[in-house]
């Protein structure tokens, strides 16, 4: 304690506060609940988060508290305050599992030949996420329908050191003026929306499916499975058979040994 007073009269800024990796985590959890949900956790909050005993979970709580990391009123529930600046806390778990998730999700099924391709990208892949993509820790819900856009900014500016963003809800286009217009038809043959073309936004890969992103006519963002559309070319056979046959060769053949295993079963 006499030493930070020293530093502060003597003009120089105070040691960062030293704490464990999994001290860092709880303390980064601390800060983004409070942030999401405008109130502190209870000690039961990180016990689910962090999938330990509450024994551990009070332990650790205590261990803060006697490192001046944290401060709690005694008798009162969710009362714990963080002692440190969020500035110099690591990143939350989470927030590495959002970067794997973009990569897989958004990057690695959709064209980048550059930077700038990315870059035009970005709103929409972001507003996709915050809107329409379903996220286990949420309850298989959207991040837009728990955060506000105020808390959600704060959020990921926080994890990521950047400033707040604008809007997850631009409209930037997401293809250069050197890509060309890919439009696409709903095919499923029961969707309401088939036979309609739409401008593809863009792709990605959602819970391991295939989906095409696009604006309806009221200019909200949707989403299909792309096999419930025409957006990919016909395979080879497709073409050669040219909507003269259903069915394949090898598709034909297997119900033709069901049929005749019907009928063996039938005569006996």
């Amino acid at each position: 304690m006499n030493r930070k007073m020293n530093q502060l009269l003597d003009g120089q800024p105070a040691a960062p506060p030293h704490f464990t990796e999994k001290q860092g985590q709880y303390l980064a959890f601390i800060w983004a609940y409070s942030q999401i949900n405008e109130r502190p956790p209870a000690e039961r909050d990180l016990q689910r988060y962090f999938g330990v005993t509450p024994p551990s979970v009070h332990q650790m709580v205590l261990s803060l508290e006697r490192a001046g990391l944290i401060r709690r009123k005694p008798g009162v529930a969710r009362s714990i305050e963080l002692l440190v600046s969020h500035n110099c806390l690591p990143t939350l778990g989470m927030a590495e599992a959002f970067v794997k998730t973009f990569k897989r999700d958004y990057v690695s099924v959709n064209p980048i030949p550059d930077a700038e391709t990315v870059i035009a990208q970005l709103p929409l892949w972001f507003e996709h996420y915050n809107t329409l993509n379903p996220h286990k820790a949420l309850g298989y819900r959207s991040t837009a329908r728990v955060l506000k856009p105020s808390n959600r900014n704060l959020i990921l500016s926080g994890f990521y050191g950047a400033t707040p963003l604008r809007s997850l809800k631009s409209r930037t286009a997401v293809r250069t003026d050197t890509q060309a217009r890919i439009e696409f038809e709903v095919t499923h043959p029961f969707h309401p929306w088939r036979g309609q073309r739409f401008v593809l936004s863009t792709r990605k890969q959602n819970w391991g499916e295939d989906r095409v992103m696009f604006y309806d006519a009221q200019g909200r963002l949707r989403s299909l499975p792309a096999s419930w559309t025409d957006v990919n070319e016909a395979d080879l056979f497709s073409q050669v058979a040219a909507g003269r046959s259903f069915s394949r060769p090898d598709d034909l053949s297997a119900l033709a040994s069901l049929i005749d295993h019907i009928k063996r079963r039938q005569e006996e």
